[in-house]
């Protein structure tokens, strides 16, 4: 389990190193001599920048789910703490025979 959580916890900074360095490479190399036709630089922060949309529109949809997935929790909790709350003291039910 503790292998699972450093693995992804891993895998998670890596993405985000990958995303300062594809806005770093943007960044230094946006005003470049281009060459023209077949510039590898210009085809370099091509494939940056549709990594970086690719890649938040990937954490907009684990957010996304992230966000979902902690409100039906929630409503799980209160959905079972009102059905729990329901007991024979509570419904001021009398036990005499």
């Amino acid at each position: 389990m503790v292998k699972k959580k450093i693995f992804v916890l891993a895998l998670c900074f890596l993405l985000c190193l990958t995303m300062v360095f594809a806005e770093s490479f943007i960044i230094t190399h946006y005003n470049h001599d281009c060459c023209g036709e077949d510039c590898p630089i210009c085809r370099e922060i091509a494939a940056c920048t549709i990594y970086l949309h690719g890649a938040g529109f990937c954490l907009i949809a684990v957010a996304g789910t992230l966000f979902l997935s902690c409100l039906i929790l929630k409503v799980f909790i209160i959905v079972c703490c009102m059905r729990n709350s329901m007991t024979l003291v509570s419904l001021k039910v009398k036990l005499t025979n």
